[in-house]
């Protein structure tokens, strides 16, 4: 079996990068629940879903994550609220670097920093 803690990184991973990508912020993990419903066997293919609940102003989300296994039955969901940063503002905290910024996340933002 796949142990949980694996299933806790890949749902903060795809509820973080959803939000990365759909919202065009950077997000940041404020709380996360989730519920293990299935074992996920090692060696089965899975697959991560990651859907933006909600939006509230500029610095918050709720978001959520769904791992399924091969025959398409949940293993794992979760529920998260993120802050969300501007690009810029994750530049000033020096989460990332400009260089970064314009080699990776411009084209995910799909707008120049």
């Amino acid at each position: 079996m796949v142990h949980g803690g694996i299933m806790a990184t890949i749902l903060d991973e795809i509820m973080g990068w959803s939000g990365i990508y759909l919202l065009k912020h950077f997000t940041l993990t404020k709380n996360m629940n989730i519920e293990f419903i299935k074992a996920a066997i090692v060696g089965d293919t899975l697959e991560a879903i990651g859907r933006i609940i909600s939006r509230e102003g500029k610095r918050h989300a709720e978001i959520e994550g769904v791992i399924t296994n091969g025959a398409g039955e949940i293993c794992a969901k979760s529920k998260a609220d993120f802050t969300m940063l501007s690009p810029k503002l994750a530049i000033r905290l020096g989460l990332v670097t400009v260089e970064q910024m314009q080699e990776f996340f411009e084209p995910l933002f799909r707008h120049k920093i």
